[in-house]
């Protein structure tokens, strides 16, 4: 409970403390929670080629585009203009002046074409590229392809501090208290866009940044898009680092993958497991230490002795799981059998991975196996087993058995190329910034 709350509920009066509730409430109700800016004017644009007529909004060439007249009346070449806020009157000559337009007052956008090149067979797959300030592109895709685009990849400004990009046409730089709201009211606008242009159904956001705005974008992303999967991959770009003095060298930059509707990663095909290639086993011992024996991770039925025949080398049967008190020496003996445990080569006593039960159903299916014989070794034989995922290729036609090994386990080899899902850190050296990238051009 709020601190609002609790001492309205010491008011005695009752009439009183329900009103005062219900103001609570209403303030409560009307609070902005989440990503909090200030929503800067919007901004404006240059109509290039555009004739100034009576009623336009018009900059002086070579001025700030938001420092903004009106046209009251165009005679003889000559344009008599009135400042929007100072009341000051002007006459320019027409070619002095660019008409501007705001956010919000209608621009009717058109594709002048410049060029085209053509490869290839008539029928192939065509592609555009647009010139143009890109909140208007995104304005002109929507009026055919709102709600029907799959995938959109942007890669604005960093916001550096750097002197990298213009907001009303001037620069934003590092000494500017505003870049970072100034930044954002850019980047909601142009999203908030694209959120119209992607498919509702099956889409793909992908925006990429580094770390000056990164928390900002993933806010901003988080509010326009709720319902949607949002996940977040770092990119190694350069690993050498950006040295910088007192600070980590980075190497990296993110990408910001929202996906939407039936949207989801697919996955990679896993050279380790390609078709034709044997399904790997696990060592069945638990390898961490927090899993060692008496630990409340490693459970207290999972040490337990397999009796391995010491002629075929196979298991011959599961026995019972040891408390943590008794010793090991006190399991019960079966005659030509090895009673093997889970202990490390320095003798630490762990876990095995599984239950007793679990073990001997996985042993009924060929899927636990006995490995090389250690006489000398406080283990002495190795036994390792199938995972579920792995049982679940076999079952499920992705492997197939083509045999047995001496002690009974199966012989499992892929049919097809198994695939894993990508991480979220990616070291790829297509992604290398300067020998994919400078080098490159």
């Amino acid at each position: 409970m709020a601190a609002i709350h609790q001492l309205i509920s010491q008011v005695p009066d009752p009439a009183l403390r329900e009103r005062l509730q219900q103001e609570a409430d209403a303030l409560t109700h009307g609070r902005s929670f989440g990503l909090v800016f200030e929503r800067h004017w919007p901004e404006v644009t240059p109509m290039h080629g555009a004739r100034p007529h009576r009623g336009d909004a018009v900059a002086v060439r070579g001025e700030r585009l938001d420092d903004l007249w009106r046209v009251q009346r165009v005679q003889q070449g000559q344009a008599h203009c009135l400042h929007l806020t100072r009341g000051e009157a002007r006459t320019w000559p027409l070619d002095q002046l660019i008409v501007v337009r705001r956010f919000g007052e209608p621009i009717f956008p058109s594709l002048v074409p410049m060029d085209k090149v053509a490869n290839g067979p008539a029928d192939a797959p065509w592609h555009v590229l647009i010139e143009a300030d890109n909140y208007h592109a995104l304005q002109l895709l929507e009026y055919l392809y709102a709600g029907h685009v799959d995938c959109i990849y942007i890669d604005p400004p960093y916001n550096t501090g750097a002197r990298d990009w213009k907001y009303n046409n001037d620069y934003v730089d590092e000494n500017d208290a505003w870049r970072h709201s100034k930044w954002l009211s850019f980047m909601e606008r142009r999203l908030r866009l694209a959120k119209r242009l992607l498919n509702p159904n099956n889409s793909v956001l992908i925006v990429t940044i580094d770390e000056n705005e990164l928390n900002n974008l993933a806010l901003v992303l988080a509010e326009l898009f709720p319902d949607a999967t949002r996940q977040m991959v770092s990119s190694v770009i350069n690993p050498r680092g950006v040295h910088k003095d007192g600070n980590f060298s980075r190497c990296n930059e993110y990408l910001l993958f929202v996906m939407i509707g039936s949207a989801k990663v697919a996955g990679d095909a896993d050279d380790k497991f390609m078709e034709g290639s044997e399904v790997p086993w696990r060592t069945l011992r638990r390898s961490d230490l927090s899993s060692a024996r008496g630990k409340p991770k490693g459970g207290s039925r999972q040490f337990f002795p397999i009796y391995v025949n010491d002629r075929s080398g196979k298991i011959d049967r599961i026995g019972e799981p040891l408390s943590h008190h008794v010793q090991r020496s006190l399991a019960p003996t079966v005659p030509g059998c090895t009673a093997v445990f889970p202990i490390r080569p320095d003798g630490t006593e762990m876990n095995w991975g599984l239950t007793p039960e679990s073990v001997v159903a996985l042993v009924n299916e060929g899927y636990v196996q006995v490995g090389a014989h250690k006489p000398d070794e406080p283990q002495r034989y190795v036994i390792s087993y199938l995972t579920t995922g792995k049982v679940a290729d076999i079952r499920s036609g992705k492997a197939t058995v083509v045999g047995r090994k001496p002690c009974g386990a199966v012989i499992a080899k892929y049919l097809v190329d198994k695939e894993r899902m990508p991480t979220t850190n990616w070291v790829r050296s297509t992604h290398n910034a300067e020998t994919q990238g400078s080098n490159l051009l």
